[in-house]
């Protein structure tokens, strides 16, 4: 599933699974957000970022499962961008009171 066969697309606070080879969507989660801004999904295309429930927040999915893993709330104000390292290490939040990098969780 990870690379050219899966995009993740928001819309509002659903977050849409979809394959853009085969224009067919595999699944969609509710987040926590009410209306999603930023999005980002791991180099190896097993989790994706999402701003979260409240201002400061990003919430980590899986992506088979769909299922939320983490949430951290970072009190950046509200998250702005959201970005992975090449390496999938680690990742980093962009805010209106700042900027985090953090440890990607296991």
């Amino acid at each position: 599933m990870p690379g050219a066969d899966l995009a993740v697309v928001a819309a509002n606070s659903v977050l849409e699974f979809v394959n853009p080879v085969r224009l067919e969507k595999i699944g969609r989660v509710k987040s926590g957000c009410r209306s999603v801004v930023a999005l980002a999904v791991s180099p190896n295309g097993r989790t994706v970022l999402a701003d979260g429930r409240m201002p400061g927040a990003v919430e980590v999915y899986d992506i088979v499962s769909r299922a939320l893993r983490k949430s951290f709330d970072f009190g950046i104000g509200g998250v702005h961008a959201l970005a992975y390292a090449p390496d999938g290490l680690t990742f980093a939040a962009a805010g209106d009171d700042g900027l985090v990098i953090c440890d990607v969780p296991e």
